[in-house]
């Protein structure tokens, strides 16, 4: 039988890194929401750190967890709150990438604006057609 005393301190310790996992997913939001990307790679890094440290909490827990250790009032409490933890990094993580798609769209918008610019309208001040002149008018000889 696993000792309670350490899963209960590992369960502890996972709830501790997810929720340094919120602060980054936190941080992140600020940096897209204030259109300053630069530390998004560094935030990433920091995040994939985490990710595999959080993994290998989980895989200590999922050793030691089952039916029997669920039974245990304070092994359920803490587990229950590392559900509901993950609960807010999944809501917190769909809203940056939603954050991060909008911004995406609107770069592609903008840039799709300076290729209009650098590629002359094909409409005169008219509206009717300009071709480029490239060469001599067809009805000259």
């Amino acid at each position: 039988m696993p000792d309670m005393a350490h899963l209960e301190n590992l369960i502890k310790e996972e709830c501790h890194a997810v929720l340094r996992f919120i602060d980054l997913l936190k941080e992140e939001e600020k940096a897209l929401t204030s259109l300053t990307p630069e530390g998004l790679d560094l935030l990433g890094d920091k995040k994939l750190t985490l990710l595999k440290e959080i993994e290998a909490f989980e895989k200590k827990r999922a050793e030691n967890l089952n039916e029997e250790t669920l039974k245990n009032p304070a092994i359920a409490a803490q587990n229950a709150e590392l559900l509901k933890l993950a609960e807010e990094v999944k809501l917190q993580n769909q809203q940056n990438g939603k954050r991060l798609m909008r911004h995406l769209e609107r770069t592609a918008e903008a840039l799709a604006t300076l290729m209009q610019k650098e590629n002359p309208s094909l409409y005169g001040k008219k509206g009717q057609t300009e071709a480029p002149s490239a060469g001599r008018d067809l009805g000259s000889a």
